[in-house]
């Protein structure tokens, strides 16, 4: 009976401890025989930390030499032929006609207006401005003198009186009247006639052809190579080690259980990956660019000359000449002759000698007193009058004269002179004109190239691991 019992004890405990471990597998927790009192904790991320690295293209500067090509402006001369207009005298014999002038006595009957003077008279109406008085009464105040005498004593100078004799001289005029005889130059206007021989530089105009020289831009296009840098992307393959996780069931035994757990296990993988880098090339392109070239082009032009030849010419001019005429007249004048004379004269001489005296003065004082008086105002009263006038016309009256004058008359006179003449002689001469030509000149330079270098930089990636903790208090 015993042994039944104990045997049905077991199989219950076995039992139990099956269905205990079912349910610890399905909840994922270590589960003691105690449920009741033992609970699971919740789950915690662990911070994982791990290094990569990362293709970066860095930039390089270097500097280069090359070969560059500039145009220099360069100064040349060269010798042109250029005409030159040259004057050359010569004297020549020339007949030319004179005027000569042969003058003329004749007589001319002319009109003068003589001024004749006559008096007229004519009534002038005019208005003269009348002062008129009118009495008006006006009260003013006046200071009246009141006078009290005092005496006084004071000085004079007595004048004394003396007679003295003085002799002095007087010079009397005396007149005498005598005749002179005076020359007047008297003015006489007489009209002549002229003619004036002048020279007129007239342009003579000649056309020639004349060549000339031009510089001609022409562009030349040259070809040139340039190099430059290209970055070409090369794919390549490489294994990159990969850590993963994975989770795995321990079963374990706690507190005299078998309980069951997950691990978090790491796992490294190689694993294939495709990477692209960017390779440098240097290529060299042509390039294509223009040139200013000066070349000399030589035309021909039509160009006017002008050449001055000298033209005689005359001018009739009308002059008027003035004559000066003596005349003789005779004057009589007084002439004043001062002739001295001695006289004599009396005459009393002042002395003024002090003498003291006393005389009674009157002290003036003022005291205000009112009066009225009549006073005439001015008042100007508009009034016409008439006065006649005598005044002087002057009337020009016609009176006919006879004067002599002499005229002028040009007679045609042959005469030989030597006169010089200009001629034009053309002269060629030569020289030197300067011109520019560009000169090609090759030259080194130094340029910056740019090329990009493949650098592996490291950098750092977080991640974050989940991973369960279990009970690992017993149960009491």
């Amino acid at each position: 009976m015993k042994r039944f019992v104990v045997l049905s004890m077991v199989v219950m405990l076995l039992v139990s401890g099956t269905a205990q471990a079912g349910l610890l597998q399905r909840s994922k927790c270590c589960r003691p025989a105690c449920v009741d009192t033992c609970c699971c904790q919740p789950t915690q991320y662990d911070k994982v930390e791990r290094t990569c690295y990362k293709t970066v293209w860095e930039k390089v500067i270097e500097p280069k030499t090359i070969t560059v090509t500039r145009c220099v402006p360069e100064t040349r001369y060269r010798d042109v032929t250029y005409q030159v207009i040259k004057p050359v005298w010569e004297t020549r014999d020339v007949t030319r006609t004179v005027m000569k002038a042969v003058w003329e006595n004749r007589e001319q009957q002319y009109t003068v207006m003589k001024p004749v003077r006559e008096t007229r008279s004519r009534d002038i109406t005019f208005t003269v401005n009348k002062r008129v008085f009118d009495k008006i009464e006006d009260n003013y105040t006046v200071m009246v003198p009141v006078y009290t005498d005092r005496e006084q004593e004071y000085t004079v100078l007595k004048p004394v009186y003396e007679t003295r004799e003085d002799n002095y001289t007087v010079y009397k005029p005396v007149y005498e009247t005598r005749t002179q005889e005076y020359t007047v130059n008297k003015q006489v206007w007489e009209t002549r006639t002229r003619e004036i021989p002048y020279t007129v530089m007239k342009p003579v105009y000649e056309t020639r052809q004349e060549e000339y020289t031009i510089q001609k831009p022409v562009w030349e296009t040259r070809t040139r190579s340039v190099p430059y840098t290209v970055l070409t992307p090369v794919e390549y393959t490489k294994c990159v080690p990969c850590r993963t996780w994975t989770w795995k069931t321990v079963r374990t035994y706690r507190c005299g259980r078998l309980c069951c757990k997950r691990i978090l296990c790491p796992q490294t993988v190689m694993k294939e990956v495709k990477c692209v880098r960017y390779q440098a090339e240097q290529r060299t392109r042509d390039c294509q660019y223009k040139v200013c070239k000066w070349v000399p082009e030589t035309r021909t032009r039509t160009i006017k000359t002008c050449k001055m030849v000298a033209e005689r010419k005359s001018r009739t001019e009308t002059y008027k000449v003035c004559k000066t005429v003596p005349e003789t007249s005779t004057r009589t004048f007084k002439v004043c002759k001062m002739v001295p004379e001695t006289r004599t004269r009396t005459f009393k001489v002042c002395k003024m000698v002090p003498e003291k005296r006393t005389r009674t003065i009157q002290v003036c004082s003022l005291v205000p007193e009112t009066r009225t008086r009549t006073k005439l105002v001015c008042r100007i009263v508009p009034e016409q009058h008439v006065r006649t006038q005598q005044y002087t016309v002057c009337k020009m009256v016609p009176e006919t004269r006879t004067r002599s004058f002499k005229v002028c008359k040009m007679v045609p006179e042959k005469q030989t002179v030597q006169q010089r003449f200009c001629k034009q002689v053309a002269e060629t001469r030569t020289k030197q004109v300067a011109y520019t030509v560009n000169t090609t000149v090759q030259e080194e330079k130094t340029v910056n190239c740019v090329r990009y270098v493949q650098k592996r930089v490291p950098f750092t990636i977080t991640s974050w691991v989940k991973r369960p903790i279990c009970c690992t208090n017993a149960c009491d």
